[in-house]
Formats: structure tokens, C-alpha cells, sequence
């Protein structure tokens, strides 16, 4: 067990099941549900906590002392190793993480693992680095099911063929990894800050061109015609006139996403009133996220006779004298910088209505002054978007690294004693 084959396609592999001395599944249906939750206790371990070799623990749980003794079977050690059982687009099945060293009590929810290894056979931190390979993630989707939401069993876990390593080589790959992928998520991190951080210049930037230079503000209403989309109801899930319209789902800062529009009847006097024009300025009405509400778009009329729900205010100018882009502007700069929340109400829906838009206040500005704002404000736009891209696609590039890294040292395919680090970039 202690040499590696010179082919990653050559070497020894064992069954996990061979090294591992149990694996628990968390309890399902009414053993431990949502009712069970109190303030304190024994932690409830799911699948929010399970990251790529990261415990998550903003993500908290906990049922009492007494019901997690009639769960024993269940409960979780610090070291154990936690293993997703269900993955989406963004979250592998399989991938894993070590319990931390304060999680006792606790215990796995329904579709987490809780693996515990042999010592002899496996040293933790590299079976839970080999479950967060490529390798490993193509052996479990082999005998996964579901299409969105990948669903793995724990006898697909067990069944996965570790390469055969002694453990001493498992201690120095896992040291590897642990210094390697911390430099990366480093810099992963450092990429994200300037993320966010070219992002708030670019809210500061709208924010000046729209509202720094003008001392004069008008109600939104005297500007713009400020309407409620159309109430949802039995009655109109079927009809005559049956149309697709937009509701807050289809609508994001600057952007619409139409993969999923939905139909609803809509007579034709309604038709009327809530068909949507190039040009309308729609912002999302309530949302449960405080950064979420007020989000807007101008819509581009790339489909014609589209309607819009009440989940969504729309925005037209009231004479040719408004450019609708400098309504679009304005709905942009005040969702960004805040101005959307401080108009809001409600508790853990936040609703901004039609009325409380009405109300907001928007610079006076004439024709030619609208249109120089709208000029900076997409200067403004494309030079963010610039740099933002840049960084994202860097970001990208770090996380392929780093899979890549992580499956090329548990796999075998260099040697972690002979390197030095100089793959990742400084």
C-alpha cells in the first residue's frame, strides 16, 4: 500500500467499505423534523454545513438532549467525516468535510453521512480530501440518481475504489492540500473582495451621476406612470385569453431571465392596461431579501403581448420628455445604494408597492440633462462590467486549479514530496 503506480490509470484501489468501520445515514420523515427545533441543545447537522472541505457553520440546528439520546445511532464525533448525500448544479454529491473538534452533541439530518474511517487504513483528512476530488465525484455520480438533485446512497459512498496509499503518504498529501488549498481559497477570497469591492465604487458612481448634481426632486409619479401588476386568482388559471406575463422570479438587478414564465388569463380590457411596452421599467414589488427588493430592468420588447404580475411595479414615462432609461437608471441607483429598503414595510417580506414608489423622489432633470446621465451611467456600467468579468473569470480559474490540484496529489499523479507549491499562483 505504500507505492504509488507511475499510471494514474494503474494503481491499487480498495473499496471504501474496506476502511471504513461505519456510516450512518441521518433519520428520516417524523423522527426529526422541524417541530423538533429549540433554541439550544444537541446540534442538528445538514446539508448547509457540509462545504468542500469546509464546515459551515452559519447554518445552526438543535433538538433537545433528551430527543438526541432516542437518535444515538445517529450522533456525529469531532473528526468524524460528513458527507453530502445530495448535490444540485453548485454542490457536488460526495463532497465532504471533518467535523470540528466543538460539534459534540450532534448528530446528521436526513441526506447527510456520517463516515467514520478505520485509523489503520485511513487518515481522515485525505479520505476527506479524496471525496472532494474529481476522481471521487465521478465514481459516485456513476451510481447517483436524479437529474437537478443528485441523490447518492451511503452503499454508493462505501462502493467508490481509494487509491491504495500508505498512511504516512496519506499524512503528507493531506499536509499538502491543507497549505496548498488554503494559499488558493486566500486568493480566492482576496479576488472576491475586489469583486465587491469594484461593485460598490460602481454604486457610488451611479449614485453621484444620478443624484450629486441636482437640486431640485420631483415624486416619482410626476415623472413616470406607476402601476401594480395583475392579482393572481383561481379564476384566471384558465380562459380565453390565456397569456404569459413576468413576475419577480423573472426579474434581477439590470437583467431578466425568462427560462420560466408562467401563463394566467388575462381578458382583453386587461391586456390593455398590463401589456408591457419596450421601455417599461419593471422593479420587483416585495422580496423576503432585504438586498432583493426593488431590483430592476428595462424591458427590451423582445416578446410582444407579455403581461406582468403584482409581484412586479412597472415604470413609463408619463411624455417624451422622460427617457425611459433615465427611470431605468434611477430604479437601478436606488435598489443598489439602499434608497428601495428605506421605502419598504413589512417584517420578513419587505414590500415597496406601487404607492411607496410614488412617493420616492427622483431628480428633475430636462431632456438633454436625462440624457447625459444615461450616457455616463452606461460608461459607468461597462467599465465595471469589464472588470468584474475579469475577476470572475480569474476566480473560475483558481477553483479549476484547485480541483484539479486536489485530484492530481490523492490520485497519485505527482508526487506532493517533490513539490513546492509553485503551481499556485502567488
Amino acid at each position: 500500500m505504500d507505492d504509488w503506480s507511475n499510471s494514474v490509470t494503474d494503481y491499487n484501489r480498495i473499496k471504501l467499505r474496506s476502511g471504513v468501520s461505519s456510516i450512518v445515514d441521518g433519520p428520516f420523515g417524523s423522527n426529526l423534523a422541524s417541530e423538533h427545533y429549540v433554541d439550544e441543545g444537541a446540534r442538528v447537522l445538514r446539508l448547509g454545513n457540509i462545504g468542500s472541505m469546509e464546515f459551515r457553520d452559519d447554518d445552526k440546528a438543535y433538538i433537545t438532549l433528551d430527543h438526541y439520546r432516542s437518535l444515538r445511532r445517529h450522533a456525529v464525533e469531532p473528526g468524524d467525516i460528513l458527507v453530502a448525500g445530495l448535490g444540485d448544479e453548485t454542490h457536488a454529491v460526495g463532497r465532504a468535510c471533518i467535523a470540528p473538534a466543538d460539534i459534540a452533541p450532534a448528530l446528521v439530518k436526513a441526506d447527510c453521512f456520517r463516515l467514520r474511517p478505520r485509523r489503520d487504513v485511513f487518515e481522515a483528512r485525505y479520505l476527506a480530501w479524496y471525496l472532494n476530488s474529481m476522481d471521487s465525484e465521478y465514481q459516485i455520480s456513476l451510481e447517483s440518481r436524479g437529474a437537478t438533485r443528485v441523490r447518492a446512497t451511503p452503499g454508493a459512498i462505501l462502493n467508490i475504489g481509494v487509491p491504495s496509499v500508505g498512511l504516512e503518504k496519506q499524512r503528507r498529501i493531506a499536509d499538502f492540500l491543507d497549505d496548498q488549498v488554503t494559499r488558493i481559497d486566500n486568493i480566492i477570497a482576496a479576488r472576491t473582495a475586489q469583486v465587491n469591492l469594484v461593485q460598490e465604487c460602481c454604486t457610488c458612481e451611479l449614485t453621484e451621476a444620478l443624484f450629486g448634481r441636482h437640486a431640485r426632486y420631483l415624486p416619482l409619479s410626476n415623472l413616470a406612470e406607476v402601476r401594480l401588476g395583475r392579482q393572481r386568482s383561481p379564476q384566471s388559471e384558465s380562459g380565453n385569453y390565456m397569456t404569459r406575463y413576468l413576475r419577480s422570479a423573472n426579474v434581477s438587478d439590470g437583467k431578466f431571465d425568462l427560462t420560466d414564465v408562467k401563463e394566467m388569463n388575462f381578458e382583453p380590457a386587461e391586456r390593455a392596461i398590463f401589456t408591457l411596452r419596450s421601455g417599461d421599467v419593471l422593479v420587483t414589488e416585495g422580496a423576503g431579501s432585504p438586498d432583493a427588493v426593488g431590483a430592476s430592468a428595462v424591458w427590451d420588447g423582445r416578446e410582444n403581448s407579455l403581461c406582468f404580475q403584482n409581484t412586479l411595479v412597472r415604470l413609463r414615462p408619463r411624455s417624451a420628455e422622460i427617457v425611459h432609461d433615465y427611470l431605468g437608471w434611477w430604479a437601478r441607483a436606488s435598489h443598489r445604494s439602499g434608497a428601495m429598503r428605506t421605502w419598504a414595510t413589512g417584517a420578513n417580506i419587505l414590500h415597496i408597492g406601487a404607492e411607496g414608489l410614488k412617493r420616492m423622489p427622483i431628480p428633475a432633470a430636462d431632456l438633454p440633462a436625462q440624457q447625459a446621465v444615461v450616457r455616463r451611467c452606461e460608461k459607468i456600467e461597462v467599465s465595471s462590467s469589464s472588470l468584474v468579468g475579469g475577476l470572475a473569470s480569474s476566480i473560475e480559474r483558481l477553483v479549476e486549479l484547485k480541483r484539479s490540484l486536489i485530484t492530481a496529489a490523492v490520485t497519485g499523479e505527482f508526487d506532493v514530496s517533490s513539490a513546492d507549491g509553485s503551481q499556485v499562483p502567488a
